[in-house]
């Protein structure tokens, strides 16, 4: 039976960080399919009563760890991976709800697929215009064709090796956005990732997204693609990746200053 320890990264959520604790702690098969050893708590420097609101669970595997600084998402999540204890990993945000059979169906497919490094899944999302989508996962196709233009390995689907999540030094740190994205682009060129079809996670989009944080969203992007360009470029997917960034920059009427952008980077500057 397999041992996970799920990490938590938090700052000023004291209103919905309960219930994505609660759907961790209320997963299906936990005990039988699996052990929860531990929820770690990484708060980022929160300066509301997200503490009070942790400390009001009962459950002895709860771990609350704040950090002297607000680091970013990122770095809270690789904090959180370096305290964990078990060979295996899971992310949850604290504004999200996972399904209650979510830990239970990926232990279950590393089960009949041991060679499995992670098992990601896709996601319910609610968008602010009222629109429900189900997150689409690739069938049959090569991660890093897939993941040159788009992203399916969103962060709280993840259930990946501890030591793997380490030997390629986690998320990167200096991303203000995308670190899951580019994180998965960099798993997949070393590790076999397992998809459960289902959606096993209810996001709240009606916050956040690109129109929010656009600046950030096409910065990380561009850095992503330069970044990983040698790989891109070996498994001929670079210029998937340049056109497919223009093409989305274009739909939200900001062509040209990603354009711009992306001169600097590829000039080194």
């Amino acid at each position: 039976m397999k041992e996970i320890s799920v990490v938590i990264p938090t700052y000023n959520r004291e209103l919905q960080i309960g219930a994505a604790i609660r759907s961790v702690l209320e997963q299906k098969g936990r005990g039988e399919s699996f052990v929860l050893k531990e929820v770690l708590i990484i708060d980022d420097g929160s300066t509301d009563d997200t503490e009070k609101r942790i400390t009001e669970f009962e459950d002895p595997c709860i771990r609350f760890h704040k950090l002297e600084r607000n680091g970013g998402a990122g770095h809270a999540r690789n904090a959180g991976v370096k305290m964990a204890s078990t060979e295996w990993i899971a992310f949850q945000d604290s504004d999200d709800i996972w399904e209650a059979d979510k830990l239970k169906k990926q232990t279950e497919y590393l089960g009949i697929h041991p060679e499995t490094d992670m098992v990601t899944h896709p996601i319910r999302a609610t968008f602010s215009d009222g629109r429900e989508i189900i997150t689409e996962a690739p069938v049959n196709a090569d991660p890093i064709e897939v993941l040159a233009k788009r992203n399916f390995v969103d962060t709280p689907t993840m259930l990946l090796r501890r030591d793997a999540f380490l030997e390629l030094n986690g998320f990167d740190e200096n991303l203000k956005a995308l670190e899951d994205w580019e994180f998965a682009l960099r798993f997949a060129a070393v590790y076999k990732i397992g998809i459960v079809r289902e959606a096993l996670l209810w996001a709240d989009m009606t916050i956040e997204g690109v129109s929010s944080n656009m600046a950030n969203y096409y910065d990380a992007r561009c850095r992503m693609i330069i970044k990983n360009r040698p790989l891109l470029e070996e498994r001929g997917c670079f210029q998937a990746a340049m056109e497919n960034l223009f093409l989305h920059a274009r739909e939200n009427g900001v062509l040209e200053q990603v354009g711009k952008m992306m001169e600097l980077y590829l000039s080194g500057r």
